[in-house]
């Protein structure tokens, strides 16, 4: 009950912008995943091909600061049951020094971005946290997505790079990076890193996660939109 009163503005906000309450202007790409090594040390890539949505939270006017995100659809081996399952994964703009603290920040442009998991996930007794930063062969800057699109749609090399550390004292390493390869029309994939996620790999807090699941069930409640694509295992 409390959980669906707090996840309610969600819902009121989507119906007012008849769109996301968060980042409604953003640009899907699809690309293609390696991993150097097991995320966390313990999810495994299964297939390379990736969905990216590349997005502004608040949607700012161009050439203006705003929350940047990288939503990521992955197919990896659920560690659980060794078989193929979805991970969505949903950085946003942070900051090296304050990369593990839950403090959204605005960005001035994607290529000087560092996105972050603002909270930590939790595999086994440790806590992980994930960082992605955008590198190309030209430096994006701006915050709009349109300079996405068209770097991609050009054939213009732009690689989102993968990071994880263990604890809040751990040192950043790769372990994977993410080809953006071409730009999809429309903007219609919907993302959900609760329902969405391999066995053993879990939000930390589990307050926050419940949180989230309800502020997402209410977001795309408010929408009036019905052709976006379902998240498997949503409502």
């Amino acid at each position: 009950m409390l959980t669906e009163v707090a996840g309610a503005p969600f819902r009121w906000a989507a119906a007012a912008r008849r769109a996301r309450a968060f980042h409604p202007t953003g640009v899907v790409c699809a690309g293609s995943a390696r991993f150097s090594r097991p995320a966390m040390d313990l999810v495994t890539l299964s297939g390379a091909d990736v969905t990216i949505r590349i997005s502004k939270g608040v949607g700012t006017p161009r050439g203006l600061p705003d929350v940047g995100g990288v939503a990521l659809r992955l197919t990896v081996t659920d560690p659980r049951t060794d078989r193929e399952t979805l991970w969505d994964l949903l950085p946003a703009t942070s900051s090296r020094q304050a990369v593990r603290l839950a403090i959204p920040l605005p960005a001035m442009a994607w290529t000087s971005a560092t996105f972050s998991s603002l909270t930590p996930f939790r595999v086994g007794s440790h806590l992980w946290w994930l960082r992605a930063e955008l590198v190309g062969d030209t430096a994006l800057t701006d915050m709009a997505p349109d300079t996405v699109r068209s770097t991609v749609d050009a054939g213009d090399r732009l690689r989102l790079v993968l990071s994880h550390a263990r604890g809040p004292l751990g040192r950043f390493t790769p372990f994977g990076s993410v080809d953006l390869t071409a730009a999809r029309h429309p903007d219609h994939v919907d993302f959900d890193p609760i329902r969405n996620a391999p066995g053993g790999v879990s939000m930390f807090p589990d307050w926050l996660a419940t949180l989230r699941r309800s502020s997402y069930d209410q977001s795309r409640s408010g929408r009036p939109d019905t052709a976006i694509s379902p998240v498997p295992g949503s409502a």
